[in-house]
């Protein structure tokens, strides 16, 4: 969960996309809350979700004790953020935000109690989910690593993306 979407009103896990629509409410509380979408946009309250809350730990004894004999996060949401070391995105959460290896740590905790280990990806749906952001700060290509590349919305996936 992003700084952005612990307090906004709307679906935590689609903070990164109902920030940049006019119509949602999310979009007025992010400019109360941390300004213009066109110069603060998700790409610069990443480095505010610190993850202090977190506790591998913690997480693998609510499944162990609920019986579960596998778990495992969303390794990345549509919003492109890796929630590992990833050599392939500057958007993980060793480099920014809580410098942790969250899903490595996940896989420590859950796998020291028995649990099999799974990760999912919902990373394709990036395309989409950013388009609003569009008419605001993603419209700069130096953020196309995490927006994906600017385009009209509705239009294919680029070859490259």
């Amino acid at each position: 969960m992003t700084v952005g979407s612990s307090d906004s009103p709307g679906d935590a896990e689609w903070y990164g996309n109902q920030m940049y629509k006019p119509d949602h409410p999310a979009f007025k509380y992010h400019q109360e809350t941390f300004g213009d979408q066109h110069k603060v946009g998700f790409k610069d309250i990443i480095p505010r979700f610190t993850g202090e809350g977190f506790d591998a730990d913690a997480w693998a004894d609510i499944f162990t004790r609920a019986g579960a004999k596998f778990a495992g996060p969303v390794a990345s949401h549509h919003d492109n953020f890796a929630l590992w070391n990833s050599a392939l995105t500057r958007w993980n959460s060793v480099a920014l935000g809580p410098h942790q290896d969250i899903v490595g740590e996940l896989a420590r905790a859950y796998r020291k109690r028995g649990l099999r280990f799974v990760t999912t990806f919902h990373h394709g749906y990036a395309w989409r989910y950013y388009e609003p952001a569009f008419a605001f700060d993603a419209a700069d290509p130096q953020y196309s690593d995490l927006y994906t590349e600017p385009h009209p919305a509705g239009a294919p996936p680029s070859k490259h993306f």
